[in-house]
């Protein structure tokens, strides 16, 4: 809230008039500062999120979880958007007002690490994000299942020797490069 819109509730919930530069010596006096406002999605439902966490809990183990993110990267992004000084002098850095290029990542993270990363000049899109899903993240895990299934002993036969795996697991599919038949 603006100190305006805050003296005016003052006046209106407890019938006192009280001038911005009072009200705003109780607040700092009260410990509030002013702050870079931090975004929160106005769909946020801490109801459904704890029914899904329990659901997730539920039904699956960490080893089943891969997460998705995204972020990007140019000349501008390292700058800081507050900072302090002496009262009454301003907060001058030194910035470089070109752009520049722009790269975007995409990156899935499992408990084994990354699993597939995508990077683009300029943004990405819907239409690349729905390409680096399906051809790189659901594609390298139908290689990893196709893999482990192929490991379990077929019925009737001897049970595979204690501690065979994959010769090098890190390379089933850890890359654009390294998921068998992949088209491109």
């Amino acid at each position: 809230m603006y100190l305006s819109e805050i003296q005016e509730w003052v006046a209106l919930a407890y019938e006192v008039h009280i001038s911005r530069a009072a009200l705003h010596q109780n607040i700092c006096n009260a410990g509030i500062t002013y702050k870079l406002l931090r975004r929160a999605a106005a769909e946020h439902d801490e109801d459904f999120q704890q029914e899904w966490l329990q659901d997730v809990n539920a039904h699956f183990m960490a080893s089943q979880m891969v997460f998705i993110d995204e972020t990007s990267k140019d000349n501008q992004t390292v700058y800081r958007h507050y900072g302090h000084s002496i009262a009454g002098h301003c907060v001058t850095i030194s910035a470089n007002f070109m752009q520049g290029e722009q790269y975007s990542m995409v990156a899935v993270l499992s408990l084994d690490g990354y699993d597939a990363v995508c990077i683009v000049l300029g943004s990405v899109d819907g239409e690349e994000f729905m390409d680096f899903i399906v051809n790189d993240v659901v594609h390298c895990m139908f290689y990893i299942f196709r893999f482990l299934l192929n490991c379990l002993p077929a019925a009737g036969h001897e049970p595979l020797p204690s501690g065979q795996e994959h010769p090098n697991p890190r390379q089933l599919c850890n890359s654009q490069d390294t998921c068998p038949s992949r088209s491109n």
